[in-house]
């Protein structure tokens, strides 16, 4: 098709050109948690995002997204405080996800945000109550990607997700203008490095660099590795691998990354 002989950017901005569903006509709530019992905190419904505690079931992934942010989540937690998220540069409906970095707890947030818009995040009702502060936490942004069978083949995600990178700032305070994006990420297993590449989409292929240690040695099961991304334009495919205590590499994650202009 001539069309992808276009950028992969050019075919999500014709994509997310579509007339969004309102917000008040979508659940943004993950049916698959079990949310926890017994608990105030307890993951529902609160007004325009679904958050709180859920009962989590500890998979077998070797190493997953955690978080991916332009700048870092430097919040203090305070009574009544409130927190604003926004995705720069995206066209269209986004589900943004907050999920804790915690290996031991079942926190997720979820929401709907639409370019231009703001999401309001008040500390209050769960993060305050369950002491999870901004070292505590992750969030990214993500969309749907179209149904073509080498995004299928890169992402092994049937949900063909792109993810966008987010900005989390206190509501009235400045921001203080950064030119990086943050990836986090947590091995299940003990890794001695991590290792990642990254290129642009081309429309039909993913045009990847070399291969780049993540600097900071080695990280522990559970345990969060950030890295620096700079932030250049367009969409890229990134990949992320570990190595493991016995020298084996773990499975790599694959991810497409929809980057603003700055």
């Amino acid at each position: 098709m001539q069309i992808w002989a276009r950028t992969l950017s050019v075919f999500l901005l014709l994509l997310c050109s579509e007339p969004p569903r309102s917000n008040a006509q979508q659940n943004p709530c993950d049916n698959a948690l079990r949310p926890a019992k017994g608990t105030l905190s307890t993951y529902k419904l609160r007004g325009d995002r679904c958050e709180g505690l859920y009962e989590k079931d500890y998979g077998t992934e070797s190493i997953g997204l955690l978080s991916l942010t332009i700048g870092e989540l430097p919040f203090p937690l305070h009574d009544g405080m409130k927190l604003e998220v926004t995705v720069p540069g995206h066209t269209g409906t986004a589900q943004v996800q907050a999920v804790t970095q915690q290996a031991d707890i079942g926190y997720q947030m979820d929401a709907f945000i639409e370019s231009g818009s703001r999401l309001g995040w008040p500390v209050d009702e769960v993060l305050m109550k369950e002491s999870l502060g901004s070292t505590k936490l992750g969030i990214y942004a993500w969309t749907q990607a179209p149904n073509h069978a080498w995004i299928q083949t890169w992402t092994q995600n049937p949900k063909n997700p792109v993810y966008l990178p987010v900005r989390v700032a206190v509501a009235g305070v400045r921001v203080k203008p950064t030119s990086t994006i943050q990836l986090v990420v947590r091995p299940s297993t003990d890794v001695q490095s991590i290792k990642w590449r990254w290129g642009m989409a081309t429309g039909s292929s993913c045009q990847l660099g070399s291969w780049q240690d993540r600097t900071g040695g080695p990280v522990d099961a559970a345990q969060s590795a950030s890295i620096d991304l700079p932030q250049i334009a367009g969409v890229h495919c990134l990949e992320v691998q570990a190595q493991r205590s016995d020298s084996k590499w773990t499975k790599p994650i694959k991810l497409l990354l929809d980057i603003a202009q700055p």
